[in-house]
């Protein structure tokens, strides 16, 4: 997916939003507008692809600031919120006749764990009503629903690479991936974050929550939003000998969609945060997304 004019206010945005999380100063905070406008002005176009710009965006605000994860708090407070909520969330399993549907659902509305994102109003605030929120987004349908289809792929593969997206959202990710290992009798393998960037998940989330223990896990070797090939080139190779990929979230979207040449079957699971990649998928702004690609 290429960027849209919109996204350039959404990406120097969300550059104040992580400069103040960092905890940057005044002087600070001028310095990331000033490298970020310039970053825009020399990458900004048609051909661009949004996590890109972003990737480069949130290098400029480690690097000014010299903190290497501003949002670290943030993904601990959020890990801590999910692990709270989640286990009654599935114990309400019970009255869901489709285990697949059920998780499929909860993995999808727990993509909307995520922090700055200009039309998409997620605070610090929502994690004290994290169970209310997910419900809300639970209770309603689909924008796009392709599970039977996930389904049909998930009993003929073998082997699965599931790209998980945020912290906190991982925690729901596991249940999910758990289902896949357990209910279909796959192979699992789940990639983070190789370092951080927003508040994507790392491989200190995936151990904080307990998936190192459920599946192999890996790193995408890069602190990129999404996937960026040159950086990534054993993820790669992974995603070829994968049966099927399942892809979490907007950056993942974003990056996949526009330079990965899968000659496999991929899932994307999100949460369209934004108009652009709403219309990309051809849904509404806030609706959820269980698409799968061949």
């Amino acid at each position: 997916m290429r960027v849209e004019p919109e996204c350039a206010s959404c990406i120097l945005g969300r550059a104040v939003y992580a400069a103040r999380v960092a905890g940057a100063s005044v002087e600070e905070v001028f310095e990331i507008i000033k490298k970020t406008s310039q970053l825009l002005a020399s990458r900004f176009g048609p051909e661009e692809v949004p996590a890109r710009i972003g990737t480069y965006r949130d290098r400029i605000v480690k690097a000014v600031t010299k903190n290497p994860d501003p949002f670290r708090e943030m993904k601990l407070l959020s890990n801590e919120a999910a692990l709270s909520v989640s286990k009654g969330m599935v114990e309400n399993l019970g009255v869901c006749s489709d285990k697949l549907v059920f998780m499929i659902r909860m993995a999808v509305a727990a993509n909307s764990i995520e922090f700055g994102v200009e039309s998409h109003r997620f605070g610090m605030e929502n994690l004290g009503r994290l169970r209310s929120e997910l419900l809300d987004i639970l209770h309603r349908p689909l924008g796009l629903d392709h599970t039977e289809k996930i389904r049909e792929k998930l009993l003929s593969s073998k082997s699965v690479l599931y790209l998980c997206d945020n912290a906190g959202e991982i925690v729901f990710d596991y249940f999910l991936i758990d289902e896949i290992k357990r209910g279909f009798g796959c192979q699992v393998t789940a990639v983070v974050r190789g370092g951080p960037v927003i508040n994507d998940a790392t491989m200190e989330d995936a151990e904080k929550v307990g998936l190192t223990s459920l599946v192999r896990t890996i790193t995408t070797g890069s602190d990129a939003v999404g996937v960026l090939p040159e950086e990534s080139p054993n993820l790669l190779q992974e995603m070829e000998k994968a049966d099927l990929v399942i892809a979490k979230g907007m950056g993942n979207y974003e990056t996949i969609t526009e330079y990965v040449d899968m000659v496999k079957p991929v899932v994307f699971l999100l949460m369209a945060k934004c108009s652009p990649v709403a219309r990309s998928v051809g849904v509404g702004r806030g609706d959820t997304i269980a698409l799968l690609v061949e």
